[in-house]
């Protein structure tokens, strides 16, 4: 996989484990300042999320769609127990 398309994935597993859209995923720090690569990553990101959406009519999209929306929904559980871990250990600490 390119880098723009390893961009445009990260966005897409993004949006997937915050609920969000991918439109408003952040730019990644990488690319920031570049016009051009933005540009391009806006549209790959939609073409990717478009062929994922759509997934079930292909195939090789329906796999890869799977693995992604699981590694996604693996991330924000971790991400959901650290913050109930912190948040605990400061309400024992007060």
């Amino acid at each position: 996989m390119d880098d723009r398309k390893r961009l445009a994935v990260s966005a897409y597993v993004w949006a997937h484990a915050t609920h969000g859209e991918h439109l408003f995923a952040p730019t990644p720090a990488e690319i920031r300042g570049d016009d051009t690569r933005q540009e391009l990553w806006r549209r790959d990101l939609t073409t990717i999320c478009s062929q994922l959406k759509r997934a079930p009519r292909y195939s090789r999209y329906l796999m890869l769609k799977e693995l992604l929306d699981a590694y996604a929904d693996r991330l924000a559980d971790s991400l959901d127990r650290q913050r109930s871990t912190r948040q605990a250990q400061r309400s024992l600490a007060t």
